[in-house]
């Protein structure tokens, strides 16, 4: 059974057995995946399990990035308005980062991304002044270190500025959401209000979370509001020095009753077809006439396509 379609018969089954909380019915959850594309086979499934006779409300379905805009309340700028703000609070005394427009925006992207990489794994601000002090104790090229250290300090300030700008706006990003709806656990009553629409907020499909999205999920877990569904196989999880595991094997939220670990890939039978072609065209050509081979071959099975993953290198 599909992954998605067993998700749907465990939450009907848990809705039957009130293991979601007494009355719970599936349009008092929201479902979070890691992409939209998961969402458009949840709903196809739902109907598939009730059937055409039956008519029900949907719940609400969103892609991690798209529930986290959801719960923030805040605007949340395309890349560009992100950029000009940034350049608009940017600190003018600092020769190490341009000074122009057209020269920053290279700068600027990368400065956007590196923010929203420290606020999405929940790291202090101040990392660039540690940075800093660090860098000044080598005196390998004293131009090229007084530059880096110029420019480490304008970091520091620079996130502070640009952080306090959006929060005035009443703006944010990503990584920055996340942080802001961490912290905002330290205040229960407030935390409680924001996620009351649900009952359940169910989190799918996942094989990695930033260490600020884990935090998230965790509070939410411990308040009885998430829920999880995990694809995981023993044969990455139970390996020690299998790395595709690693992350199941370290994550607070996973243990050996966690909904699902199977054992599929040891269990089930095979078959394995080598092919040998050089470059990508002949790859590429070899790759669609085994497609088309399958799909003539099980044309009578009900929903062949899209039960087929062709995965490229």
């Amino acid at each position: 059974m599909e992954f998605i379609r067993r998700i749907v018969r465990d939450i009907y089954d848990g809705i039957e057995e009130n293991r979601f909380g007494h009355a719970c019915q599936i349009q008092d959850m929201a479902f979070v995946f890691p992409t939209k594309r998961a969402g458009l086979y949840l709903k196809k499934h739902i109907a598939e399990y009730l059937g055409p006779a039956h008519a029900s409300w949907l719940p609400e379905i969103f892609s991690i990035t798209e529930w986290v805009q959801s719960v923030s309340k805040r605007t949340f700028p395309d890349q560009l308005s992100l950029l000009l703000d940034l350049y608009r609070v940017m600190p003018r005394d600092e020769s190490s980062i341009q000074k122009r427009f057209e020269s920053f925006y290279p700068w600027g992207k990368m400065i956007l991304s590196d923010f929203n990489d420290i606020d999405q794994n929940v790291l202090d601000p101040s990392i660039f002044r540690e940075i800093r002090e660090l860098s000044e104790i080598d005196d390998s090229d004293l131009t090229l270190q007084q530059n880096y250290s110029q420019l480490l300090k304008a970091l520091d300030r620079l996130y502070h500025a640009f952080t306090e700008y959006l929060k005035t706006n009443n703006a944010t990003y990503y990584g920055l959401a996340i942080r802001e709806l961490i912290s905002e656990f330290d205040q229960p009553e407030q935390a409680n209000q924001r996620y009351s629409k649900w009952i359940k907020i169910i989190f799918s499909g996942f094989n990695f979370l930033t260490a600020g999205e884990e935090r998230l999920l965790a509070l939410l877990k411990e308040k009885g509001i998430a829920h999880f569904y995990w694809d995981i196989d023993h044969y990455f999880y139970s390996d020690p020095d299998n790395e595709a595991g690693s992350y199941f094997r370290s994550s607070p939220l996973i243990d050996d009753s966690a909904y699902w670990i199977d054992n599929a890939l040891s269990t089930q039978a095979k078959q394995i077809d080598i092919v040998g072609t050089p470059g990508n065209t002949g790859q590429a050509k070899i790759a669609g006439n085994l497609l088309a081979q399958h799909l003539s071959r099980h044309e009578q099975a009900s929903g062949i396509a899209e039960k087929t993953a062709l995965i490229l290198s």
